[in-house]
């Protein structure tokens, strides 16, 4: 029994025989075993998402307060619920995400320069933005 596909015809005709199909295969195991690895998140990660959930928490707590005041100032509902929209999305920057990314990649490359040890520190493994320690 092989593993794998055999193919010898080069030139010509064959016919040939399927005896497995989708995850029975060897490409579908290796993918089954793939997809079960499990990825935790680097500490960067773990910063990240919670400054997110912070300034996520934020704009909604904003939001509904403005809403709640526009409520009882005598708006329309409608209004106060546009009103409320409109807080929430002018409280979180388009490019955060990225903006922190590249903050935290200027860090890693100044820490590098004073000669701090990769190994000891993690920031400089999961952003990948320093190659070589200086000892």
């Amino acid at each position: 029994m092989t593993t794998g596909a055999l193919c010898v015809a080069v030139v010509g005709e064959a016919v040939g025989i399927v005896v497995r199909v989708g995850d029975d295969t060897l490409m579908g195991r290796i993918a089954f075993l793939a997809s079960g690895l499990k990825q935790d998140m680097t500490p960067i990660g773990r910063e990240i998402s919670n400054f997110i959930h912070l300034i996520t928490i934020f704009a909604v707590c904003l939001g509904v307060l403005f809403f709640v005041i526009a409520l009882a100032l005598g708006y329309y509902w409608l209004d106060a619920v546009i009103f409320l929209i409109g807080i929430i999305v002018a409280n979180v920057p388009e490019g955060l995400l990225c903006t922190l990314t590249v903050r935290y990649i200027i860090c890693g490359f100044e820490i590098c320069k004073i000669c701090v040890f990769e190994n000891l520190l993690q920031i400089c493994f999961a952003l990948k933005s320093c190659k070589q320690s200086k000892v």
